[in-house]
């Protein structure tokens, strides 16, 4: 004998629904910005911004420093740098402590130090990928899961 079964779906309001939606977004996008603000607080050149039409947190790059931005967040493998002239030299100071974390939403004191370096081309060391990108785009998808539950469709 088939059991029957009722079912009754209560209508949601769906501007309401999409109202909490829009502030769940823009909440998570303030609090991955607040990750890359602490991200780039040593830079001069650095600063984060949110995209409020489509809560999507970025780092803004100011004259000059997109390359550089690329290259700490994304990577490089060991190479070899020489002068743009034929003639020229490269001058460097001796030390340098990275000032951005990789894998972590952190920066530190650092930058250059030590007595100037002078050379016609050498092979430098890549640089470790930040992976902010993949951390920040991790660390919202949990937020939003989990704080779409609280959702109310009434």
């Amino acid at each position: 004998m088939p059991v029957k079964v009722s079912r009754k779906f209560k209508p949601i309001n769906i501007n309401s629904f999409l109202k909490q939606l829009d502030n769940l977004a823009l909440d998570v996008a303030e609090k991955r910005k607040k990750d890359f603000d602490e991200l780039v607080r040593t830079s001069k050149w650095l600063t984060a911004k949110i995209d409020k039409t489509t809560y999507r947190y970025c780092v803004w790059v100011d004259d000059g420093g997109m390359g550089i931005w690329e290259k700490i967040a994304l990577g490089t493998q060991d190479h070899f740098v020489k002068p743009k002239s034929p003639d020229g030299v490269l001058a460097f100071p001796a030390n340098y402590k990275r000032k951005t974390i990789p894998n972590a939403f952190k920066s530190q004191a650092g930058g250059p130090s030590g007595q100037l370096r002078f050379s016609k081309g050498h092979k430098v060391k890549g640089i470790e990928a930040g992976n902010w990108h993949i951390l920040a785009r991790e660390k919202a998808e949990a937020e939003l899961e989990i704080a779409a539950r609280t959702i109310k469709c009434t």
